[in-house]
């Protein structure tokens, strides 16, 4: 959350335009084929994270697939309170 809101200032500070175009590639570079190899992977496997790395791992396997989805709970968890926050806001300023 932290990356959202210091954004517009570290854009600002390193050169504006360029450096949000300079951001985007890096992302679209390193996201683009992470999420494929995400999909692939599942779609390979036919199941989910926790049955994948007990394909990959059959010790430490269904620890790590279960440590992704409580980590993915917790960090949306999060996330859903801020962003609710950010709702009562916006409803609050567009009353008035």
């Amino acid at each position: 959350m932290g990356n959202l809101w210091r954004f517009p200032y570290m854009a600002g500070q390193n050169g504006g335009g360029t450096f949000v175009l300079t951001y985007a590639i890096c992302i679209l570079a390193l996201g683009i084929p992470l999420y494929v190899l995400e999909a692939s992977a599942g779609k390979l496997a036919n199941r989910g994270p926790v049955g994948l790395f007990r394909l990959i791992n059959t010790r430490w396997g269904p620890w790590a697939g279960w440590f992704l989805v409580v980590m993915t709970i917790a960090i949306m968890s999060y996330y859903l309170v801020v962003s609710g926050w950010t709702l009562g806001y916006a409803v609050d300023a567009i009353r008035g």
